[in-house]
């Protein structure tokens, strides 16, 4: 895979200071498959996590039918916005060994953007004018420096909290967490299972019971 590392340089070259471009590593532990980073915009070292979008990715084996994907949105963790596009690294069997990740920051230009919007509602309100037609797109990857960032950014879509030392939890809000993790192919990362485990102060084999639970109501 290190052979691809100049191919990394050259496009962080190219694109410039806003693109961060990642090597990630695909056939040894998820949990750390970042082996080099160029421009690190969002946070992320080497080491860093397989993000939600890439182990879809592997999971659904969009990879089979094409060799890259690109311009969907990203976000980090440190608030920054991207556009991103990956290119597909695959084996002689046309299997998923590895990805490179190119992200351009357009954070500064979309906050332009929402200030030129606010005025173009303020305008389109004050003339009573029905021509503004405000559109949302939804981030589809995130960017996470550890594997725990996962874990803690679904408890808080939940719960409205990153930690959970004084929250109680009941368990369809446990179940409701298990369901969106296992959905984005969370357990197929190594320990993750103990991971979730001991931020629920449970036993693993209860999350596995979890999972189980989740699969039989989607059989149903």
């Amino acid at each position: 895979m290190k052979q691809y590392i100049p191919i990394v340089d050259f496009i962080a070259e190219i694109l410039g200071e806003k693109c961060e471009v990642v090597l990630h590593d695909l056939r040894g532990d998820l949990n750390k498959s970042v082996i080099y980073i160029k421009n690190s915009l969002s946070g992320r070292t080497i080491g860093s996590p397989a993000t939600d979008l890439l182990v879809d990715v592997l999971n659904k084996k969009t990879y089979k039918k094409k060799n890259y994907l690109t311009n969907y949105k990203s976000r980090s963790e440190n608030g920054k916005k991207f556009k991103s596009s990956s290119f597909f690294i695959k084996n002689s069997s046309n299997e998923l060994i590895g990805m490179i990740c190119v992200n351009i920051d357009y954070s500064e230009e979309l906050m332009m953007f929402n200030k030129l919007e606010e005025f173009l509602e303020q305008f389109s309100k004050v003339n009573n004018k029905d021509f503004y037609n405000k559109e949302q797109s939804d981030e589809i990857e995130n960017l996470y420096g550890t594997v725990d960032n996962i874990i803690e950014d679904t408890i808080y879509k939940v719960t409205g909290h990153y930690n959970l030392d004084n929250v109680k939890l009941k368990k369809d809000d446990r179940l409701k967490i298990v369901s969106i993790l296992n959905e984005r192919g969370f357990f197929t990362l190594k320990e993750s299972i103990s991971q979730v485990a001991a931020i629920f102060h449970m036993s693993e084999v209860s999350i596995y019971k979890y999972i189980q639970e989740i699969k039989n109501k989607e059989d149903e």
